[in-house]
């Protein structure tokens, strides 16, 4: 085997484990530009005293959209499918796989900038006594989100 052979395989490798890792949203923080996850659902949403008015508007905020954020995350997987299958084949040359890849963040960042949105809409709907009861939730939530359920979001999103 090769140096040149093992080095293209450290770094078909690399590419794999990375790509899973961009395709993820980041959690855990408090920046407007975080996930939004169900934080506007159930418990958070009783701690904010929400409004039967302000449930009714942020569920048609998240309505209006869905079909985007279901394109956006259909794009994303697609690409990331492609990518993928391109890093096991060992035809696919490194310029390739770099193009994969940067469609791979580039479909991420457009969920992402999607969900953004959706949470400033949402956000626009608080009080100015709701908002900073998120905020403290939010820098709250990390430490109690460490070892609990909630997946890969570990903030309120806010």
């Amino acid at each position: 085997m090769s140096i040149r052979s093992i080095f293209l395989g450290c770094a078909t490798l690399g590419l794999i484990l990375s790509a899973p890792l961009s395709a993820r949203p980041v959690g855990g923080s408090c920046d407007p530009a975080g996930p939004m996850g169900r934080c506007l659902e159930g418990r958070m949403a009783a701690q904010l005293k929400l409004t039967d008015a302000q449930k009714a508007k942020m569920g048609t905020i998240k309505a209006q959209h869905a079909v985007a954020l279901n394109a956006k995350r259909q794009a994303m997987q697609e690409a990331h499918k492609a990518f993928q299958q391109a890093a096991l084949n060992p035809g696919t040359s490194l310029d390739q796989l770099k193009k994969l890849h940067q469609t791979v963040a580039d479909s991420q960042f457009e969920l992402m900038l999607e969900h953004r949105a959706m949470r400033l809409e949402m956000r626009a709907l608080l009080t100015p006594e709701q908002q900073a009861e998120a905020d403290k939730l939010c820098k709250e939530m990390p430490a109690r989100g460490q070892g609990g359920r909630g997946g890969r979001g570990k903030g309120m999103g806010w």
